[in-house]
């Protein structure tokens, strides 16, 4: 999601918005993590999203280009 001020009714309501239509939404905002919602794999699918953000990261970091 796009920066919204922290704590603010806008972010609140783009964040439930955002988490109809996704399983995890991640805020643009430097200190924030990943919100989920509620189910038996929830903690799974943060840490795959983790980890393909660590991947991908340490790709670009050694010139390679992002992937699809």
């Amino acid at each position: 999601m796009p920066f919204l001020v922290p704590s603010s009714t806008e972010l609140m309501a783009a964040t439930i918005e955002s988490l109809r239509r996704h399983r995890i939404v991640i805020w643009a905002s430097r200190r924030d993590g990943a919100i989920r919602r509620l189910d038996q794999r929830a903690a799974d699918r943060v840490e795959y999203a983790e980890t393909a953000a660590k991947y991908e990261y340490l790709n670009l970091s050694a010139g390679e280009g992002a992937r699809d």
